[in-house]
Parts: structure tokens; C-alpha cells; sequence
């Protein structure tokens, strides 16, 4: 560095990426591992140590999860504490006590809105949080080649885990003046028989139906889909236990379908966690895409499904959902391979953080960066 006219200072100059510190995972109940496994590594990685608090009613996965770290840690030379499980209890939960530390700095939630606002609430407090919470994810049905295919996949899509996937469509935005399939017109009640006689076969057929579905987890979900009726509008199809061969105990559960109208909001404007789905009968496609738009701005949306075979209509819904933060996907067929509630992992951005079903997204650099900073030093030295 010049000094007056003549004279230099040198300086050495060091950059040393530093972790926040201590991390706090908090896993969830019905998806411990996958939910839970990009905050945790993400931690390790920018090297925090990571404290790992899991649902009290999902501890084993994730205690098998730490177990396995601290033996590769130990293996390779490094502390084996640098990740550790916090188990608690339905009766002496310790989420709000850990989250609130001084030392802990960085916090990784998901779960229910309610305690995803609390943790976000923290921001204020100095910690750096990654949420991901409750959405209203939607279905635009509007034309498709292939009525048949498209109730296929959408029923795999809502019956999976019992829709007990963040990612799982609940309202079904439909015309009332029906939409078009294959070239020809198909009503409004036709399209919704459709899609109940599709999401039935699906839960009766002898090997798919109880492998697909899966179990219930809480007993507050299948009550939910079994009282279906009391959110209004009209059941269409009441939710039914299906027989497993394998686990005659198990909690199971076939999805609800409730049919509103548009103009009644109260109805389909909060999720519905589980098997019940909501086919909202609407004016046209454009009021489809509003109201999920609108919606999805307000409550939060990982996911939307859309069907057209216009090219206009695709950027549209496009255009108009990005400003949602919505990514759509488009026309997709068959029970599987892929369905809306799929996300790879290292290709899809699993929740955009842009409106309010969460604040990061597992694939954004943004997920990494933020929970290390750069710290430059400077020495002078000898010429």
C-alpha cells in the first residue's frame, strides 16, 4: 500500500471461512430423515456442530442417523460430539429452551406454521433460520390429451402417504363449465367423477392401494379426513380405512374429496392436513389461477399441478405463479413415476422461500453460505 510519495506498507492479507457455531436441527414427525438430513449436513459441512432435536415421536430414525456420524467422526480423527441428539417428550418438550440458547446460533425447523413463525420469530434475536411449515398446494385443471392419465397420476399424487406430504395437492380448481380432454369436451361433473373414480381404484387395488396410502401418523389427521364434512360444502367421497396384510393395526386411511364453491373462502383457505382433498368449482381457468395465486402468496405453497394443452396457458400459469413463488408442474401421466409431490434432490428446488410455507429452499446456495461467514485478517510485514 502507497505511503506519501515514496514510501510502501505491505500487508498480508488472510481469509478464513468461520461457522456461526452451535446449530439446532428440529426434525418433524412424518418425514424425520428427509426433512431434517439437508440442515444437518448442511451444518456439519460449514463446520458447525450440529445438535439434533427429533420429534418425540420419531426418535429412532435420527438416533440411528447421529449414531452412524459419531462413528465415522471417530473413525477419521474428529470429535464425535460434533453431532449429538436431544431427545424429549411429549411431557417436557425442550424445542422452545434450545431455540432460545444463547449459544445456539443457527436453527434448522420443520413442522406447523404456528412454531415455524416462533422460529422465525428468533431472527430478531441474532440466530440464522431455515424454515419450512404448512402450504396450500394447488391443481389448475384447465385441458389435457389424456383424461384417464392425468386422474391416474393425480390421485397417486394425493393418496401417496396419505397426503401427508408437504408437497401434496389439496385444492382442485376446476371450471364449471368443464375442460377438455383428448378433443373433446368433458363437464364439470364429469372431470370431478373422474377424479373420485381414479383416486378409488387407486385405494381399492389389491398391491397398490395399501403400499401407496401407507399409515396415518397422528390420530388428529385421521379424524380430520373421517369428519371431512364438517369443514361444508358437499362430501363427495368419504375417507375409508384400508386393510394392509401386512399390519392389520395399522392407522389407515383413503382420501376425502369435498366439493365448495369459489365464493366460499372460509373453507379451502387453511391446510387440511392428510387425506382430504377440495375441489373448488370456479368460473374459469383465469379465476383458478388467481385464486391459487392469490392464495398461495397469503398461506404459503411448495407445490402446484397444472394441466393445459395450450402453450399460452402454460406461460401464463407460469408467469402468473412465479409471482407467487409458486414452481408449477405441467401435464404429468400415469400412477408414477413421478407425481407433483416429487422433488429431486438435486435438481429441484424443494420450497423457493418466497412466500410463507417457508423461508429457504435445500437446493439454493443461499441453504449453505448463510450459516458460515468470511472473516478477512491483515498483518504488516517486513518489505
Amino acid at each position: 500500500k502507497p505511503v506519501g510519495k515514496e514510501d510502501t506498507v505491505k500487508l498480508e492479507k488472510t481469509y478464513k471461512p468461520v461457522p456461526k457455531g452451535l446449530s439446532l436441527v428440529i426434525g418433524c414427525a412424518t418425514f424425520p430423515v428427509w426433512n431434517s438430513m439437508p440442515g444437518l449436513f448442511g451444518d456439519l459441512i460449514t463446520g458447525n456442530t450440529a445438535l439434533f432435536k427429533p420429534h418425540p415421536e420419531s426418535v429412532l430414525p435420527l438416533a440411528l442417523i447421529i449414531a452412524e456420524i459419531q462413528k465415522a467422526a471417530k473413525k477419521h480423527g474428529y470429535n464425535p460430539l460434533i453431532a449429538e441428539l436431544a431427545a424429549d417428550t411429549q411431557d417436557h418438550l425442550l424445542t422452545k429452551d434450545l431455540a432460545e440458547h444463547d449459544d445456539v446460533h443457527v436453527i434448522d425447523f420443520t413442522g406447523s406454521s404456528q412454531m415455524g413463525e416462533y422460529i422465525e420469530s428468533l431472527i430478531n434475536r441474532g440466530k440464522t433460520v431455515f424454515t419450512e411449515k404448512a402450504g396450500i398446494n394447488s391443481v389448475i385443471l384447465d385441458s389435457m390429451d389424456d383424461l384417464k392419465g392425468s386422474m391416474q397420476n393425480l390421485s397417486f399424487a394425493v393418496s401417496l402417504y396419505s397426503g401427508q406430504m408437504c408437497t401434496a395437492p389439496q385444492n382442485f380448481y376446476i371450471p364449471e363449465n368443464g375442460i377438455q380432454a383428448g378433443g373433446e369436451h368433458i363437464s364439470y361433473e364429469d372431470t370431478v367423477d373422474a377424479l373420485k373414480e381414479a383416486i378409488s381404484g387407486l385405494a381399492s387395488h389389491p398391491k397398490m392401494g395399501h403400499n401407496v396410502l401407507g399409515a396415518v401418523h397422528d390420530e388428529k389427521t385421521l379424524e380430520r379426513a373421517n369428519n371431512a364434512e364438517s369443514i361444508g360444502g358437499r362430501l363427495i367421497r368419504k375417507a375409508e380405512p384400508i386393510a394392509h396384510p401386512d399390519f392389520p393395526n395399522a392407522r389407515t386411511c383413503s382420501p376425502a374429496i369435498i366439493e365448495v364453491d369459489a365464493k366460499d373462502r372460509d373453507k379451502y383457505e387453511q391446510e387440511l392436513f392428510g387425506p382430504v382433498i377440495v375441489v373448488v368449482k370456479t368460473k374459469s381457468t383465469e379465476e383458478s389461477v388467481s385464486i391459487a395465486k392469490e392464495l398461495s402468496g397469503r398461506k404459503g405453497a411448495i407445490t402446484c399441478a397444472a394441466y393445459t394443452t395450450e402453450d399460452k396457458k402454460m406461460d401464463y400459469i407460469e408467469q402468473e405463479m412465479e409471482e407467487a413463488f409458486v414452481p408449477v408442474t405441467f401435464n404429468l401421466l400415469g400412477p408414477g413415476p413421478v407425481a407433483v409431490n416429487q422433488n429431486e434432490s438435486f435438481s429441484d428446488f424443494h420450497v423457493s422461500g418466497g412466500n410463507p410455507a417457508g423461508n429457504a429452499s435445500f437446493t439454493d446456495p443461499d441453504f449453505i453460505v448463510r450459516r458460515f461467514r468470511w472473516i478477512g485478517h491483515k498483518r504488516r510485514v517486513e518489505k
